[in-house]
């Protein structure tokens, strides 16, 4: 039973190629590992970005609120203001005729 030299390479061969199949497979995995916990990471420090962002949003949202009600307590003091100028305009000057 001898066995020839081409099946002894062809038999070494495929011992090599399985042998480098399963290194290759581990090395792989750990950089599957590390690049999926690069992710993670960067998924992290997005999802914090995203809670201060909507945590600013509230408070921007807040204020804007407070602006509109100080805004419409301007304008009807304004309102006010120009009717009390408009009548003692009149006092003052009764011969201009009142603008409606």
């Amino acid at each position: 039973m001898s066995i020839e030299m081409s099946h002894l390479v062809t038999i070494i061969s495929c011992i090599v190629a399985v042998v480098a199949l399963f290194r290759n497979y581990k090395n792989d995995n750990k950089t599957d590992v590390g690049e999926i916990t690069t992710v993670i990471v960067k998924l992290e420090d997005i999802r914090e970005d995203t809670k201060d962002i909507k945590k600013e949003m509230k408070e921007v949202k807040t204020e804007v609120n407070s602006m509109k009600e100080k805004i419409a307590l301007t304008e009807a003091s304004v309102k006010s203001a120009h009717k009390r100028i408009d009548y003692l305009s009149t006092l003052i000057n009764p011969q201009t005729p009142e603008k409606e």
